[in-house]
């Protein structure tokens, strides 16, 4: 009961927020048109493709054999996602724009009796979108919002046995569930989304 009771009021204040967020959008006079911002991803999600080659040793015969027991592997690293965005306001509640992304995930392979690298594989994600925002709560300082961007990824990978870079370019969608500005000129923001450029989403932006 006491949960429920609780979660209630919060949904009562923030309802009550977001009217008088509301309110205040209708009554300003003029807002920036222009928003340019850089971000971070955590958590993204990018889907394999089915003819990517492995992250692990060859494990058809005799080739597994040789390479289980003259090379180990390191841990498959990732960056965070890494974007610039650029949206333009057809409206105080509509926005249009551009969202350009990239991330690195790469492994090593190691001699076992040296410990020397002998090879890595490496994958750059490299996605551009196009962006359709709705901000359903507009204040001075706070604005709420949330929105979709379709687009492409192209995967530039090199596997352990490959001499250089393939492309694979494959559609991608991001949905942005819910995200915060705070600040007026200069803002930070915060999101929450699903999608390549990551699940939690965080940055700085300029509007003009």
């Amino acid at each position: 009961m006491i949960n429920k009771r609780t979660f209630l009021i919060a949904f009562a204040v923030c309802s009550a927020y977001f009217l008088q967020a509301q309110e205040v959008s209708k009554t300003a006079i003029s807002t920036p048109k222009n928003e340019f911002s850089i971000g971070i991803g955590y958590y993204t999600n990018h889907k394999s493709f089915d003819d990517m080659p492995s992250m692990e040793l060859d494990r058809s015969s005799p080739l597994y054999e040789y390479n289980s027991g003259k090379y180990t592997l390191s841990e498959i690293r990732q960056t965070l996602s890494v974007d610039i965005t650029y949206h333009y306001h057809l409206s105080n509640h509509w926005a249009l724009g551009a969202q350009a992304a990239w991330q690195h995930t790469y492994r090593h392979r190691y001699d076992i009796i040296s410990n020397n690298r002998n090879g890595s594989f490496h994958m750059h994600n490299i996605t551009l979108l196009a962006s359709c925002r709705y901000y359903y709560s507009i204040a001075p300082i706070e604005q709420f919002y949330s929105g979709i961007a379709i687009g492409a990824t192209d995967r530039m990978y090199k596997g352990f046995y490959n001499t250089g870079f393939s492309h694979k370019i494959n559609p991608i969608v991001h949905a942005t569930l819910l995200g915060a500005m705070v600040g007026k000129r200069l803002y930070g923001y915060a999101e929450f989304g699903v999608g390549a450029l990551g699940v939690l989403r965080c940055g700085a932006g300029y509007r003009f």
